[in-house]
C-alpha cells in the first residue's frame, strides 16, 4: 500500500466495520484472501456480486492489474475490517 502505508507500519483495524454494503469508496481496509491477509482500498459490486481490490501503488496496479473476489464463491466475509489507524516506526 505504498505510499499510504510501509513497511513496519502498525494498522488498527475497526472490526465491527466489516459490512459489504457499507464500503466506502476511499476507504482502505483490511481483506483475507486465500489464508492471506491485505490492506487495500475496496470498491463492492453488488450487482455481480464482486470485490474489487485497489491497490495504492500505480506500480503494483500496472504490473498485476486490479484483483476482484468473487463473493459467490466465498463462505466468509473476506473484509476483516476497515483500518481506522496508523502507527509508524522510527527508524
Amino acid at each position: 500500500m505504498e505510499p499510504l502505508l510501509e513497511e513496519d507500519d502498525i494498522v488498527v483495524i475497526d472490526r465491527a466495520d466489516c459490512d459489504l454494503k457499507k464500503v466506502h469508496e476511499n476507504g482502505i481496509y483490511a481483506v483475507r484472501r486465500d489464508d492471506l491477509y491485505y490492506i487495500k482500498h475496496l470498491h463492492y459490486e453488488e450487482k455481480s456480486k464482486t470485490l474489487q481490490l485497489i491497490s495504492a501503488s500505480p506500480h503494483f496496479t500496472k504490473k498485476h492489474g486490479f484483483e476482484y473476489i468473487n463473493l459467490k464463491e466465498v463462505e466468509d466475509n473476506p473484509i476483516v475490517g476497515k483500518v481506522v489507524f496508523r502507527l509508524k516506526k522510527w527508524k
